[in-house]
């Protein structure tokens, strides 16, 4: 479509978004306190505006602007509601107070309580819409023309210095510091540009210690005898397999790297990445080369704050009876899938999407604390694919499509089966348990759930009796009918667990595979309509959930 033709929804938000910040306006003189919310308003607004207007130059196809005019449409309505939220608690002030709207340095606070909690309200609104619109910002960024380059830039530099001036003084809650401009600048920066052969660092001495779990280590790095020399950092390590080609692994690992460098964690759920560690292969002890990711924690973790893999988060929650709440589980699978849509914005596929490869961190467990890592497996999502199976454990296949099963794969892996691997670790997170648990050895064992279930619903559903004898996880019908199985539990048992619309995410992901689904991704050369369906009948659904 013409990028001359407004978007409906666009026009809506100038409209009333300029109808709040005028609202709010009238509350300046008001206490100090106020006033700084009043600026969050502004600065939130003013970012929010310049972002729809790039969009609105931007050439797009008639699907993407659809999508992007029902989240404008969305914003419109939560503004509209704050507008109208903001006058009723000055009406039912003023009818309290005759002198309400007459400001003096003596007026008490507990004047404003009814507007500023309604301020601080609208502020809420517009965070989580910006959370929700940045997917589709980053991608559509993403592929944009070079022209967007410089003005991309002047914008970039004209919120650093609103931002700036927001906050000089400010004694009330902070703006948020993450910046779309600065975000999908370096975005850009990082797919055009080659790789950086300055990623790879020297073989330093980490002091490493085990996340329960967890793919990943934390790492202490001391370079001085006092506690300010030392720097912590996550680590993980991607293994040469046998019949890989090394020198591909060493070209895609420094891709990876590169671009992860420009991550910004709360924008993307993905840590950034500070460099790349080689580490040479042993013949004499038959020790394969690999690569030492090495990541840097988000701003704000403390070296002795609390981390843990979404293994351990979902083991804990099976044991305990009352366990983490629908809104914390909630919290974390929406936290997730939006770390799965920014790999594939990186133009990566992850290839090891499972409880393992998720890191969770402080204690408390929110959309701003869950990143995704586990790249042991990853590959560009345009690059060549050796279609190399591996007899690995059933608790790995587990979240793999049934066609990525085994030492003889005959698909390529595309970015639909990250996203079925994406909706088992969902479907764990809805049902509150852990389809694996461990043995006194430390060895995975099928979860209760699994070991007697699994087998029950084979023998109603019909299937060869051959299918259900002996264990679980030797069972020939685990690779066959995993899948078959998956939906079965979500259909029956996830609505009464986590709701509708959480259930019809989680089917999504299960079936995106099925034939009449997944045949666009192979015209889909940048990955634009794959994008926007998982934002559509994903994050769209898990966006709307309400708990």
């Amino acid at each position: 479509m013409d990028p001359g033709v407004a978007i409906a929804g666009i026009q809506v938000c100038w409209v009333v978004g300029k109808i709040l910040v005028e609202s709010c306006q009238t509350w300046r003189a008001a206490q100090e306190e106020l006033a700084d919310r009043i600026a969050i308003i502004e600065h939130a607004w003013q970012r929010t505006r310049m972002q729809l207007e790039f969009i609105e130059r931007l050439t797009l196809d008639e699907e993407y602007r659809r999508t992007l005019d029902e989240l404008a449409r969305i914003l419109a309505t939560r503004l509209s509601a704050a507008i109208t939220a903001i006058n009723r608690a000055v009406e039912k002030e003023s009818k309290k107070r005759p002198g309400f709207l007459e400001f003096g340095e003596g007026v008490r606070k507990s004047k404003y309580m009814f507007v500023k909690s309604a301020i601080d309200d609208a502020i809420k609104d517009v965070e989580e819409w910006q959370r929700r619109f940045d997917p589709s910002w980053f991608l559509v960024m993403r592929v944009a023309g070079p022209a967007i380059d410089e003005e991309l830039k002047s914008a970039k530099g004209k919120e650093e210095r609103d931002l700036l001036a927001t906050r000089t003084g400010m004694t009330g809650p902070k703006v948020l510091t993450r910046s779309p401009f600065q975000a999908a600048e370096g975005l850009r920066q990082v797919l055009r540009n080659p790789a950086r052969a300055s990623i790879f660092l020297p073989n330093i001495a980490l002091e490493k210690q085990a996340i329960p779990h967890s793919s990943v280590q934390r790492a202490v790095f001391r370079g001085g005898s006092s506690d300010k020399d030392q720097r912590s950092f996550f680590i993980e390590s991607i293994i040469c397999r046998p019949g890989a080609d090394l020198n591909a692994l060493t070209a895609d690992t420094r891709k990876l790297a590169s671009r992860l460098t420009a991550a910004d964690p709360l924008a993307f759920g993905l840590l950034n990445c500070k460099g790349v560690i080689k580490v040479p292969g042993d013949v004499t002890t038959g020790q394969s080369p690999s690569f030492t990711m090495v990541y840097r924690p988000p701003d704000g973790f403390k070296p002795e704050d609390s981390c843990s893999s979404l293994r351990d988060f979902l083991l804990i929650n099976t044991r305990k009876p009352s366990g983490a709440s629908l809104s914390r589980r909630i919290a974390v699978a929406h936290s997730l899938a939006r770390s799965v849509s920014s790999i594939h914005t990186f133009e990566f596929v992850h290839k090891n999407i499972r409880p393992e490869s998720v890191l969770l961190l402080g204690d408390d467990v929110d959309a701003g604390a869950t990143f995704l890592l586990g790249f042991d497996s990853f590959r560009e999502a345009d690059g060549a694919t050796y279609l190399l199976g591996d007899d690995v454990s059933w608790d790995r296949n587990l979240y793999r499509h049934p066609t990525r099963h085994g030492n003889f794969i005959t698909e390529r892996y595309r970015m639909h089966h990250d996203v079925y691997s994406l909706g088992v670790c969902l479907l764990e997170l809805g049902l509150g348990e852990s389809f694996v648990a461990f043995d006194a050895d430390g060895l995975p064992t099928p979860a209760s759930r699994l070991a007697e279930d699994f087998g029950n619903w084979l023998k109603t559903t019909g299937r060869e009796s051959g299918e259900v004898t002996g264990r679980f996880e030797e069972s020939a019908g685990l690779l066959k009918h995993s899948k078959d199985y998956l939906e079965h539990l979500a259909a029956t048992q996830l609505p009464q667990c986590a709701g509708t619309r959480y259930t019809q995410a989680v089917m999504a992901c299960l079936s995106c595979l099925d034939d009449d689904k997944s045949q666009v991704e192979e015209d889909d050369t940048y990955g634009i309509e794959v994008g926007m369906g998982f934002i559509q009948n994903i994050l769209g659904q898990l966006d709307e959930i309400l708990v």
